[in-house]
């Protein structure tokens, strides 16, 4: 249990105004997937329908889900973190979680493709990929903090630092060993840390270089379709917010695919480690 007079080391705050905004853009991205997928099921479904009738219950699906989502996002989502002398305390709308240093084995940088800069107004300077959450690990549990990439960083060195039993992987960088491992420890202990770190990443790995195929194939697959209509006289023409879209999709994908060959050395080398 938490001691209430422990001294507080420091505090990271994800701003209110920040998580209205990702809100609003989750509201908007459901709305409009659920909306063109419930156009295009019943398009395939019931071919002989009008657009306004496909268009109106795809409508109603996409309002439902795109209020629905946001809300269950933003009371599930960690968006403050206080650590003090002993205790990790992670805060949510709904409650908070607290974790003993001891407790954490892992800190696990998640990289994704950075959504804002496929819209109208990105910023032109922000990468495609990102660093936008942290797993932070334990024998049991996983839990994961959506921070920024500017936060990101600064939150994992900071744990790091209170967390003797903790294997880093930050985003860009390699397997991190943790503080405790310059001591003499259980080897039962280490071991059990190291196979609950490779199964996780493992995951992870999959997860990426699936999610880097499925963005490269449809960009690239998208754009050769729209140049082919164009050619054949079937679209008059492409407009040009809609090719730089594709061509960014296509380099999202080989980007988050490029890191694959660092995904895998870093399982070599969980497993170098497991011996």
């Amino acid at each position: 249990m938490k001691n209430e007079d422990s001294l507080e080391l420091f505090e990271f705050n994800w701003p209110t105004w920040n998580r209205c905004l990702e809100a609003f853009i989750d509201m908007v991205f459901w709305f409009v997937g659920t909306f063109i997928a419930g156009v295009a099921t019943l398009q395939v479904l019931y071919p002989n329908w009008t657009p306004p009738e496909r268009g109106k219950p795809a409508l109603i699906l996409g309002t439902i889900v795109g209020l629905i989502m946001p809300w269950k996002r933003w009371l599930l989502r960690y968006h403050t973190i206080v650590v003090d002398s002993e205790w990790i305390e992670l805060r949510r709308a709904i409650g908070s979680n607290l974790l003993h240093f001891d407790d954490v084995i892992g800190l696990i940088a998640q990289p994704s493709l950075n959504w804002r800069r496929m819209g109208q107004f990105a910023d032109e300077s922000e990468p495609l990929v990102t660093w936008q959450s942290l797993f932070v690990l334990t024998e049991f549990e996983r839990y994961r903090l959506p921070f920024d990439r500017v936060m990101c960083p600064a939150i994992y060195d900071a744990l790091r630092s209170v967390c003797p039993s903790a294997w880093g992987l930050p985003y860009p960088g390699e397997l991190e060993a943790p503080e405790r491992e310059k001591k003499a420890r259980n080897r039962t202990d280490r071991t059990m840390t190291l196979e609950r770190l490779r199964k996780f990443y493992q995951k992870q790995v999959i997860r990426n270089a699936a999610l880097g195929v499925l963005l490269l194939l449809t960009g690239a697959i998208g754009f050769i379709a729209t140049i082919a209509a164009v050619s054949l006289g079937k679209l008059e023409t492409a407009r040009g917010r809609d090719v730089v879209g594709l061509l960014l999709v296509t380099a999202a994908g080989a980007l988050i695919l490029k890191s694959t060959p660092r995904d895998m050395r870093v399982l070599s080398k969980i497993r170098q480690e497991l011996g």
